[in-house]
């Protein structure tokens, strides 16, 4: 009788080993993003100088598909549906809104990410994990 108790908490030390410790993982990936909401703020600067700012709720519905809702004080919200897809450090974001564009991660963890984009002006989205 003890060797079959010794031997069923045996197994069960080694069942419980075998779980997947990576499962506390998040990566930037499309995979991480499916199902999540995220808010924070857009900011668009010129040359240092913020010329916009406004709050962002982002929601990633599926792998390649979301929805965010931007407000700025004096205007209607802009509530726009978008794609996306994610090659490394870059996510393209396909809309017919203001976010359109390739936005390069600069920082990324599980409650944080922190994307830009450069041309005539810089934007930078920060976003906190809901």
């Amino acid at each position: 009788m003890m060797k079959k108790v010794i031997l069923m908490a045996a197994l069960a030390v080694f069942a419980l080993a075998g779980c997947d410790k990576g499962s506390d993982s998040f990566e930037f990936n499309a995979q991480s993003l499916e199902q999540t909401t995220w808010e924070g703020e857009v900011v668009v600067t010129d040359s240092g100088k913020v010329v916009e700012s406004k709050s962002i709720r982002l929601q990633f519905y599926t792998i390649g598909t979301g929805i965010y809702v931007t407000k700025q004080a004096g205007y209607s919200n802009e509530t726009t549906d978008f794609d996306y897809s994610i090659d490394k450090k870059m996510m393209d974001i396909i809309a017919e809104g203001s976010l359109n564009g390739k936005y390069l991660l600069s920082e990324f963890s599980k409650s944080k990410m922190v994307l830009e984009t450069f041309g005539d002006y810089t934007v930078t989205i920060t976003l906190h994990r809901k």
